[in-house]
């Protein structure tokens, strides 16, 4: 004896099928598709790690491949003497360039470099105050200072901001190629 479906059950039958399809394509397309699109971004975050490590690995060569400077190469690059009105003129410029007006150079006294290792380099610590309309002109004016091919030391810098004006004082310390002779001892 066959049994033969009637057609209420054949119904019944294609819509669980049917239900069955769209739900096997809705798991495809919210599930599947979401993990193969999180796949990709890790796929590409981990391009972007190892990009940046062998960035990190070639820099870190280059700076192996760099030859330290030594103590003759470094005198070198400074000007002989302290050069105070060279340093000036290249202060003068910056502020100019920064709508700043330097108000007075104080320049202490020249010593040598205390260090026991290092002769034939002299240092002056000169102060400088000024007047700027604008705070952010001043931190531009030292960071050009601090970029200048000069080896100089900003040892302090304090400045007050005020509501049309910003004062400033810097103390600068400025490195020459030579020696300051002392005085014998009696």
């Amino acid at each position: 004896m066959k049994n033969k479906l009637q057609p209420n059950q054949i119904k019944v039958l294609i819509a669980w099928m049917l239900l069955l399809i769209v739900g096997v394509a809705a798991f495809y397309f919210f599930y599947y598709t979401n993990q193969v699109d999180e796949l990709d971004r890790a796929e590409q975050e981990l391009a972007i790690e190892q990009q940046r490590q062998t960035t990190l690995e070639r820099t870190i060569n280059e700076q192996e491949e760099v030859e330290p400077t030594t103590m003759e190469q470094l005198i070198a690059q400074l000007p002989e003497g302290l050069g105070e009105q060279t340093f000036v003129e290249f202060v003068e410029q910056g502020a100019d360039r920064r709508n700043i007006t330097i108000e007075s150079y104080a320049f202490d006294e020249p010593l040598n470099v205390a260090d026991e290792q290092v002769r034939g380099i002299i240092q002056q610590t000169v102060t400088i105050n000024g007047l700027s309309t604008s705070g952010r002109d001043v931190e531009q004016f030292v960071q050009e200072l601090e970029s200048t091919d000069r080896i100089i030391h900003i040892n302090r810098m304090t400045y007050q901001q005020q509501e049309e004006e910003t004062t400033f004082q810097l103390q600068i310390i400025i490195y020459g190629a030579g020696e300051i002779e002392t005085p014998p001892s009696e």
